[in-house]
């Protein structure tokens, strides 16, 4: 909406400023138009540098986990790092202890896996960080599909 509000300040301050008959009410209503549209620029600027009007929420998941292996005498957990750093880990287990098929976490810049060993079982951790909008007027305004 913020790009709407823009492109229409944009199109008053040009009718504005060409087409209004009056010399002085033109000069106004030009000068409040193109203040609208620095405003609005200057919204849009914030918005994608600093994420104006939004907030980081995090969710975290917590999910027991079976090792990859039925065996009794070992119960390994298999992790493949991602990149050099190995900051991503991406974990193979089962969900139960009789599933056939093992399935894997997902490794992107908005989730943490973290597999916690207690002493009776394993279990996984996934803290997933988004950013959503602190109010519906943020939304209203910087959402770039309105739903």
């Amino acid at each position: 909406m913020i790009v709407a509000a823009l492109a229409i300040f944009t199109v008053l301050s040009f009718w504005f400023f060409i087409y209004m008959p009056g010399k002085t009410l033109s000069t106004i209503l030009t000068t409040l138009s193109i203040v609208g549209v620095i405003v609005s620029s200057w919204f849009i600027v914030v918005n994608w540098k600093d994420h104006y009007g939004m907030k980081q929420e995090t969710v975290t998941t917590t999910k027991f986990i079976y090792p990859t292996s039925a065996s009794e005498q070992m119960s390994p957990l298999v992790y493949q790092p991602i990149g050099s750093s190995n900051k991503h880990q991406v974990y193979v287990y089962r969900t139960s202890a009789d599933a056939k098929k093992t399935v894997h976490t997902q490794a992107d810049a908005a989730t943490k896996n973290k597999v916690v060993v207690t002493a009776d079982r394993p279990y996984l951790e996934v803290k997933t960080t988004r950013w959503v909008y602190k109010s519906g007027a943020a939304k209203f305004w910087f959402a770039s599909q309105p739903k």
